[in-house]
């Protein structure tokens, strides 16, 4: 079995982004949390980081094109944006207590955001994203307690720069297999820790995150439409 290329997969969603162009920012949604630190209105435009900016995850190393063939299965590129997928990311920022919030799918180059708030860009270059860092977690919550004492990520751009991200917890979005294709997170401008209840409450956000995605895949009956696309 031949494969196309991972950009034909994904159909018009993948088509229509430029190929790693910078990130711009958005306007951030009129209604938004405010929850202790003030909501983000803006972020610098992105760059692609060289190796002395972002140290590079070894879980991202190999695995991408299966992360891409399995959101091709779940069709879930096809959600983003999506009023529930926000709700999520609502109920985890009310939850955690942090003005930043997002449901995020991760491929083999690009970080999608399925859903969020307080976030004003729809995707980002796999380098920049702080999720990649989750996708070795085995299925366990990838806390961040201060990003400027962790090496990861201490020189990232969103750190150093606006927002001025200091704190990060992802739970991730695993899939029956074991399989990490994203995460439910959290970031906020201050450093600090989850409670016990925040974090198990953002795991069970992220099993009914994850659940709802499969829930909206094809189902046998359509599965014929995703089958040009995974194979010549």
């Amino acid at each position: 079995m031949r494969f196309q290329p991972l950009q034909s997969l994904f159909g018009r969603a993948r088509a229509n982004r430029p190929d790693r162009a910078p990130v711009r920012a958005e306007a951030a949604p009129a209604a938004i949390i405010r929850l202790g630190a003030p909501p983000v209105r803006s972020l610098p435009a992105a760059r692609s980081p060289v190796a002395s900016d972002v140290a590079v995850s070894p879980a991202c190393d190999g695995e991408g094109f299966a992360r891409a063939m399995a959101l091709a299965q779940l069709d879930a590129l096809r959600d983003l944006g999506q009023p529930a997928y926000e709700m999520f990311a609502r109920v985890a920022a009310q939850v955690c207590g942090a003005p930043m919030a997002a449901i995020t799918l991760l491929d083999d180059t690009t970080q999608w955001i399925q859903g969020s708030v307080g976030v004003p860009f729809k995707y980002t270059p796999i380098e920049l994203s702080f999720c990649r860092h989750a996708l070795g977690s085995g299925g366990a919550l990838t806390v961040i307690a201060d990003t400027r004492d962790d090496a990861r990520v201490a020189l990232h751009p969103l750190v150093t720069g606006a927002p001025g991200v200091r704190f990060y917890a992802g739970a991730p979005l695993v899939q029956p297999n074991g399989q990490v294709i994203g995460t439910v997170c959290v970031t906020d401008v201050r450093p600090r820790q989850l409670t016990p209840a925040q974090a198990q409450s953002l795991r069970w956000l992220a099993g009914a995150a994850m659940r709802m995605l499969q829930l909206r895949a094809p189902t046998a009956a359509e599965s014929h439409l995703l089958a040009p696309r995974l194979a010549a």
